[in-house]
């Protein structure tokens, strides 16, 4: 009998200490609510905007920006070459597509020459993030570009 006794003891306290700090979360759940209601609406600082999100169906990786070519370096092995622009304003995004920012410098891989490219010219273009492997990554160009406008 004493070990019924001891047991139905045992039972209880544990359901007594389950209940007490179940109902010590909904407390401190119900104060954190509260302090990020007020927080929220006390919070009048601006929040950054993101770069643009490209149209739907975009291809991952893939971002237009509209940029200045600070050089042409032409392929005497095959038509197209490289090309270094710096972006004076990003227009839309694709998904996982690296962080592209104004004033960033991108050097691109082109297949072919347009007369639109020009030194000194501004172009807006879509360009596609190309993964390059580590050992050519000084000598490759990680971006791609797929269509000037």
């Amino acid at each position: 009998m004493e070990f019924v006794s001891r047991l139905w003891i045992i039972i209880v306290s544990i359901i007594v200490i389950s209940c007490g700090s179940s109902g010590k979360k909904k407390s401190t759940k119900g104060q954190q609510d509260s302090l990020h209601q007020s927080a929220s609406v006390n919070d009048t600082t601006p929040k950054p905007a993101g770069p643009p999100l490209a149209a739907p169906g975009s291809p991952p990786g893939e971002c237009r920006v509209k940029g200045q070519l600070v050089s042409l370096h032409p392929s005497h092995k095959k038509p197209g070459g490289t090309l270094k622009l710096k972006v004076i304003q990003v227009l839309g995004t694709g998904s996982s597509t690296p962080l592209v920012s104004a004033g960033d410098t991108l050097w691109i891989q082109t297949s072919a020459w347009s007369d639109s490219l020009k030194k000194g010219g501004t172009i807006i273009g879509r360009i596609h993030h190309r993964e390059v492997v580590a050992k050519f990554k000084n000598k490759s160009p990680q971006w791609v570009l797929i269509k000037t406008e």
